[in-house]
């Protein structure tokens, strides 16, 4: 079975007619080719209809092949362009795909002449061409198509702190935010919706010594071109309770007095006493 050329010649390049494709669906029965530019993002799946088959086939009934092949060449608009066959279809609607390369097992050709590229990838940037033979053995149709292929990717919080978070004064307050995407994402975070800081690098957010005015809300927000994320957690500041038994340098000189005038208080009278037994042991001795 023919599925048309599966590695073309240098030189099997057509001529590029451009047309207002809204209105024509990229098709032109005057002309021979058409062009058109799609984009994807990468991972994703896309599909790129062959307009010229239907067209075609409205014109002659039927076709001998149709195939779609992709250029290899640094300039795909050159009469040296090279084109590699990716996969083809008969009149009888039997297909045949590439199992060989970057393409094996991502495309997928459909009998409307359709082209399914499956996890898009960065390397798959570049033109297709769609070929349709007629079975009159004439010039083909041919449709040509530039795939332009976006690399950014939303970000996603790959690390993060839990919903609530308790700290005890004076501790360090550590919240995580790591972040993925492309291109490179910033990483904002606020309290209670006032900013706090912003960087791509450092993206956690520290205190080393909380205190109880750090409790509150706070948000991590991850943004580039393509989107953001954001996630909160409350914080609760905790007292220490050791503050409580800690006693000021006021506290221990006003304690250290209290107890020295204690003790005068109890050995003064103590003294006297004392002295007054003694005196008067003497004076009934001498008697």
């Amino acid at each position: 079975m023919f599925f048309g050329p599966f590695r073309e010649p240098i030189g099997s390049f057509v001529s590029l007619d451009v047309q207002d494709l809204s209105n024509s669906n990229g098709l032109s029965l005057e002309s021979n080719s058409s062009q058109e530019s799609l984009e994807v993002r990468v991972g994703k799946n896309i599909s790129i209809p062959c307009p010229v088959l239907a067209g075609v086939i409205k014109l002659d009934g039927t076709f001998k092949a149709s195939y779609w092949s992709y250029c290899v060449s640094s300039i795909c608009t050159s009469t040296e362009t090279k084109w590699l066959w990716l996969t083809g279809m008969n009149s009888h609607g039997a297909t045949k795909v590439t199992n060989e390369g970057r393409y094996a097992n991502r495309i997928n050709l459909i009998h409307n002449g359709t082209l399914e590229i499956n996890n898009v990838q960065v390397a798959d940037a570049t033109d297709y061409r769609c070929t349709v033979q007629r079975i009159n053995f004439t010039s083909p149709r041919v449709y040509f198509v530039t795939l332009v292929v976006n690399a950014s990717v939303l970000p996603t919080i790959t690390k993060r702190s839990r919903d609530k978070v308790t700290v005890v004064e004076g501790n360090v307050l550590y919240l995580f935010c790591e972040a993925e995407g492309y291109p490179k994402p910033l990483v904002t975070w606020r309290k209670n919706g006032k900013f706090l800081q912003s960087s791509i690098n450092e993206t956690d957010f520290i205190i080393h010594h909380a205190s109880k005015r750090d409790a509150g809300n706070y948000e991590c927000k991850v943004s580039n071109s393509v989107g953001i994320v954001s996630y909160t957690v409350e914080v609760t500041i905790l007292k220490d309770d050791k503050d409580d038994k800690t006693l000021t340098t006021t506290d221990t000189i006003l304690l250290a007095f209290g107890v020295s005038l204690l003790v005068v208080l109890i050995a003064v009278p103590v003294v006297v006493y004392m002295y007054r037994k003694n005196k008067k042991r003497r004076l009934y001795i001498e008697v």
